[in-house]
């Protein structure tokens, strides 16, 4: 390589939010994902650990993994605590359907490949 610098690149595997089901009957007609803020769910490293590991799996020599479970208004605020090496970019589409008060938990991994 030139310059003799080792380059690497980052893999990130994509997060998993997952929203928590709860009856329509309760909804508003625009709100697919209701408010579930006074429900109790396990934290986010409980959880992690009943995941179908078909749907999510973290790198096993991942450099930088996020478990976090929060109201669907501060996802954003959790990607702030990646590093700013991994060059990530937050944000999660739109919004619609969600309340923002709507609990969700986000699973994040990355690691260096050559």
């Amino acid at each position: 390589m030139a310059g003799g610098g080792k380059v690497k690149k980052v893999i990130i595997m994509s997060f998993l939010i997952l929203a928590f089901t709860m009856p329509f009957a309760q909804a508003n007609e625009l709100e697919k994902y209701p408010s579930n803020a006074e429900k109790n769910f396990l934290g986010a490293y409980d959880y992690y650990h009943q995941v179908n590991r078909s749907e999510y799996t973290e790198y096993p020599d991942s450099v930088f993994k996020l478990r976090e479970k929060v109201l669907y208004k501060d996802i954003n605020k959790v990607f702030s605590n990646v590093p700013k090496q991994l060059n990530t970019t937050s944000g999660v589409g739109d919004g619609v359907g969600y309340n923002p008060k709507r609990q969700v938990y986000v699973f994040f991994s990355a690691k260096y490949v050559n």
